[in-house]
């Protein structure tokens, strides 16, 4: 129960912290807006009537002066929130990450010691130790922080796009033609990266189990001299693991470099386009501010969340290898009720 609520309350603030890039952006479009205004009402008094009297100059600088320091009162408050928002989220959903790493590590210790013996003369003791010490941290670097981070970013895009729809969606569709490409190589290479995650996991676990049954018979080792063999069946062991690392981060880069070249591309277009949104029809300078930085946000966030979307991607596989033993269900089941029972209390006399 206590896990449950600690993923709801750091789920519900990472929805109120990811409103925190619409807000920065529409009070900076404002305080933009504030800034033309003010340089404009002042120079077309200079221009038609000299320099402006000294009350109706106090007056302009004093409303102006009122209008920034709201918006900048209210970018203080947004930032204290962020900042308070961030600790509490991250927090809330290490703390679940790490309580659920216990439940999990308990159920698989179990269900092995649940297994029959059979089933262990198919596996390598190595392996286990492997899966222990590697895919149990990965699979928690996807429900620990990295969760929370890559949620927000997941829903400052949807807040981000929005915003920038509300405001204007000539602009906004302008510049967010592009996107279709890079939703495009994120889908082909997270289906790519999943499947070469498997592999390098597999393929670690294996070379554990060599150098783990090398080490274990190290005497026996240096007795027959088999130091450079043990080592050539290793690297042999651990290549389909760096191989497969080396693609995956490969395919990692091609995807990182195609979404940033086409939130580039479309903040090109954004700009060109916008300025003849301001020339031809009724857009003024704060709506193209803030729906430009708005697709940029959505951009940027789609970025920075890469990186933690690997982590998922990761946690994925990693999972399914610790789940698959933890659901097998075993053919002799010592911890099992079910079946018939010898009754107590029969004698076992040894003449």
């Amino acid at each position: 129960m206590v896990d449950y609520l600690l993923f709801a309350f750091g789920m519900l603030v990472v929805i109120l912290i990811s409103f925190d890039w619409s807000i920065f952006n529409i009070i900076f479009g404002k305080v933009v807006d504030a800034f033309s205004q003010f340089e404009r009402q002042y120079n077309n008094q200079t221009a038609v009537k000299g320099p402006p009297p000294t009350d109706h100059h106090e007056h302009l600088v004093s409303d102006f002066m009122s209008e920034v320091f709201l918006w900048s009162g209210l970018t203080v408050a947004c930032g204290l929130w962020h900042l308070l928002g961030n600790f509490l989220s991250l927090a809330a959903f290490q703390l679940f990450a790490l309580r659920r790493m216990r439940t999990i590590k308990r159920l698989y210790m179990e269900a092995i010691l649940r297994q029959e013996m059979a089933w262990f003369d198919k596996q390598s003791s190595g392996e286990f130790a492997s899966r222990i010490a590697n895919d149990f941290k990965k699979f928690e670097g996807g429900i620990n922080e990295n969760l929370a981070i890559f949620v927000y970013h997941a829903i400052s895009v949807v807040i981000s796009l929005a915003v920038g729809v509300y405001y204007g969606w000539k602009l906004s569709l302008a510049v967010m033609a592009i996107f279709p490409l890079t939703a495009a190589s994120s889908v082909i290479s997270s289906r790519m990266q999943a499947k070469l995650s498997k592999r390098e996991m597999e393929a670690s676990s294996q070379a554990s189990s060599v150098a783990e049954e090398a080490i274990g018979a190290i005497r026996t080792v240096f007795a027959f001299g088999g130091q450079r063999k043990e080592k050539e069946r290793y690297e042999r062991a651990v290549k389909p693991a760096m191989l497969a690392g080396c693609r995956r981060n490969f395919i990692s880069a091609i995807d990182s470099s195609i979404g940033w070249a086409s939130m580039y591309a479309g903040l090109a277009i954004g700009i060109w386009y916008g300025v003849h949104l301001i020339v031809d029809e009724s857009y003024s300078l704060a709506d193209v501010v803030i729906i430009y930085w708005s697709i940029t946000s959505a951009g940027y966030n789609i970025g920075y969340s890469a990186p933690y979307l690997e982590s998922l991607k990761v946690a994925r596989a990693a999972a399914a290898g610790i789940f698959e033993v933890i659901e097998r269900k075993s053919a002799i089941d010592p911890f099992s009720s079910e079946g018939k029972k010898l009754k107590e209390g029969y004698p076992a006399d040894i003449e």
